[in-house]
């Protein structure tokens, strides 16, 4: 009993001791896994946080920290890349571009520039001899006209002094007063490509009516021309010039359009013309379709020319047009178009005519004064004496003594 009491006691020693081995096993363990789950959860916060702003490119945001500029500098990089490129083109585009580009606005012009005037006035106008074909009824008409006015060297330009003359010469060579304005503007009754209240619809009268009735007379063959742009005020021919200038460059701007005080528009005696066919835009091809070909035939019928032809480039310092009518009148118009003229080479033709003319006039004047000094003499105006007559007076007055 003794020795089970013994051995009972000492079991519940070794199981108390047991217990509270367990027991205090288990403390440590509880202590040691609180202790040690911050730590985790401390460690484990970096991963969860970088995971979450990968998932959000934390490369871009890293970089941006890094050198917050680098993006815009590239874009400022990629915008003058850009800049450059579209420069060239359009430089490419202005050295290239055909008549169908220039005149895309249809009303063509300029800030007065120095430094296009080599490239404006490269023009020569050879003197063409038209004495022998220039009907006489015609000459006479026009010899009353002072042609000798009309300036055709375009390295000195001269003001033009009969501003509202009908056969008006405006080119490269002559210029408007800054104030000119034509008279008897008039609208003519005509389709026009456009609609509304428009300064290019006007004409001076004789024009205006003489373009109605060629467009009537196209359409009665069933040819439909519309007007473009017919006068045009030197305000307005400024901003056309700007524009040409500053989209297709300045050579190629005064090749297909005149400076402010230049312009043929400014006149009001022509007009630029379109059609459907081309969808009334003012380009060279025109020249090619029926509505064109009927104008560059039948236009001098109504009295007007192509004013600028093909193959006179050289001599009326503009590319050929083949929209580009002037009124002349049906005589002058229908002589140039019979031979091959433009208005140029006619003018330096007529101004050859009249050169010789005032030594003729200063002849014929000088004949004229002695037969009327001789006329105005008196009838009974006693004759010198000879020596016979003389002497014979002398004796019948001794024998009568």
């Amino acid at each position: 009993m003794n020795n089970f009491k013994g051995n009972k006691f000492q079991f519940k020693y070794t199981g108390a001791k047991l217990l509270l081995t367990a027991g205090l096993s288990l403390t440590i363990a509880v202590g040691c896994s609180q202790t040690n789950s911050p730590k985790e959860e401390k460690k484990e916060m970096p991963v969860q946080t970088t995971q979450t702003t990968s998932a959000e490119s934390p490369k871009m945001n890293t970089e941006q920290s890094k050198d917050p500029e680098k993006k815009e500098l590239t874009q400022s990089e990629k915008n003058d890349e850009q800049t450059k490129v579209e420069t060239e083109k359009k430089s490419a585009k202005a050295a290239d571009q055909s008549s169908e580009g220039a005149v895309k606005n249809s009303e063509n012009v300029p800030a007065d520039t120095p430094n296009n005037l080599l490239e404006q006035r490269k023009i020569m106008i050879p003197v063409t001899d038209i004495s022998a074909v220039l009907p006489e009824e015609l000459y006479q008409k026009l010899k009353e006209i002072d042609f000798a006015d009309f300036n055709l060297d375009a390295d000195n330009p001269k003001q033009i002094k009969d501003i509202n003359s009908l056969y008006v010469l405006a080119n490269k060579a002559n210029y408007f007063p800054e104030d000119f304005k034509p008279q008897n503007l008039v609208v003519p009754a005509i389709p026009f490509s456009f609609s509304g209240e428009n300064e290019k619809k006007y004409l001076q009268q004789p024009a205006a009516d003489a373009i109605t009735l060629l467009i009537n007379g196209a359409a009665n063959e069933g040819i439909a021309i519309s007007g473009v742009s017919g006068y045009r005020s030197i305000a307005r021919q400024k901003v056309i010039y700007k524009y040409n200038v500053d989209n297709y460059g300045q050579s190629h701007a005064d090749k297909y359009s005149a400076k402010p005080q230049y312009s043929e528009h400014h006149t009001g005696l022509c007009m630029d013309v379109s059609s459907a066919s081309v969808g009334f835009d003012l380009v060279e091809k025109y020249g090619n379709t029926k509505e064109g070909k009927w104008l560059a035939e039948n236009a001098h019928k109504y009295g007007f020319v192509i004013r600028y032809p093909k193959g006179k480039e050289e001599i009326t310092g503009y590319s050929y047009e083949p929209w580009h009518i002037r009124y002349l009148g049906v005589e002058l118009a229908t002589f140039l178009y019979n031979h091959g003229l433009c208005y140029e080479e006619f003018i330096a033709g007529f101004q050859q005519i009249t050169a010789g003319e005032p030594e003729m006039i200063k002849a014929e004047e000088s004949e004229g004064k002695e037969n009327t000094e001789a006329k105005d003499q008196p009838e009974n105006k006693e004759q010198p004496e000879n020596k016979e007559q003389v002497e014979a007076k002398e004796q019948t007055e001794s024998q009568k003594q």
